[in-house]
């Protein structure tokens, strides 16, 4: 117990500008608000394997030691605000390894990483991520607006049509649904079913769930301005059809990762039943 209360108490000196920092970000860009539920959610999950955690041998570390002070050293360095960010995430699975060791922290290591979650990319990362959806995203919206019979003339992200030109803009890329579904999903998947493939395979769905969802977001509400005019694309129904697209989103994944599990528990072979057991005359 002293040998962690001395650890996580030189990480919160060391740190204590960077979690300012992330706070701040968390605070006023709206990409990032979801960084708020990312520690309470790790939380949770390593609370969850808390008995495999107390059955592994407790056997510290001095290579925790090693790793908290690299990645001090690496945040004083000035690596940028993104690597200082990391190392954080490092400083706190080096302390977990100092005070537990190796055998307790393989029990938590996926807790730890859910908070590389909370952390901002870099902003040309984070552009490379957000353009291609954004092009994704109106290109669907125009099929569907098209499929209900009203014209549409995309240019770009740019929807006009007959009365009003609407603007796919960066905030309706979907990116920002796109990591509260990957958060969501990784959390959800992780407590809910052992087995990896079943989580990875949603993880994979979650980009084009996330295109279909946000452009038929587009589509109605620019078949509402269509109809209603340009005040339905700024107003009260604009945002309801953002929380029904992340609504739907969402369980579309949940309902996909049950119909997994259910099919890997159909196809399980149960006892007395494989090809093998024969009773022969």
């Amino acid at each position: 117990m002293l040998l962690g209360a001395l650890v996580l108490g030189g990480i919160a000196v060391l740190y204590r500008d960077v979690v300012q920092e992330l706070v701040r970000v968390w605070s006023t860009d709206t990409n990032y608000s979801h960084g708020f539920l990312i520690p309470p959610i790790a939380a949770f999950l390593a609370w969850e394997r808390r008995e495999p955690f107390i059955a592994a041998p407790a056997r510290p570390a001095l290579a925790g030691l090693m790793i908290v002070g690299g990645s001090a050293l690496l945040a004083a360095l000035g690596g940028g605000a993104f690597m200082a960010r990391i190392s954080l995430v490092a400083a706190l699975a080096g302390a977990v390894i100092a005070v537990f060791g190796w055998s307790r922290f393989r029990t938590v290591a996926f807790p730890l990483a859910i908070l590389l979650l909370m952390i901002p990319l870099p902003a040309p990362v984070f552009e490379r991520l957000e353009s291609p959806l954004q092009i994704a995203t109106s290109v669907f919206s125009e099929a569907m607006i098209r499929a209900v019979g009203i014209p549409v003339l995309r240019d770009g992200n740019l929807l006009a049509l007959g009365n009003v030109t609407l603007e796919v803009a960066k905030e309706c890329s979907g990116i920002r649904t796109t990591i509260s579904l990957v958060v969501l999903g990784l959390a959800f998947g992780y407590s809910a079913d052992v087995r990896r493939w079943p989580r990875l395979l949603v993880l994979g769905l979650t980009v084009p769930v996330v295109i279909l969802t946000n452009g038929l977001r587009v589509a109605a509400t620019a078949v509402s301005a269509h109809y209603y005019g340009r005040e339905a694309a700024t107003g009260f129904l604009h945002d309801l059809y953002g929380w029904l697209a992340f609504a739907a989103a969402f369980a579309t994944l949940m309902l996909v990762h049950r119909l997994l599990v259910r099919v890997a528990e159909t196809r399980r072979p149960t006892p007395g039943t494989s090809a093998n057991a024969y009773i022969h005359s």
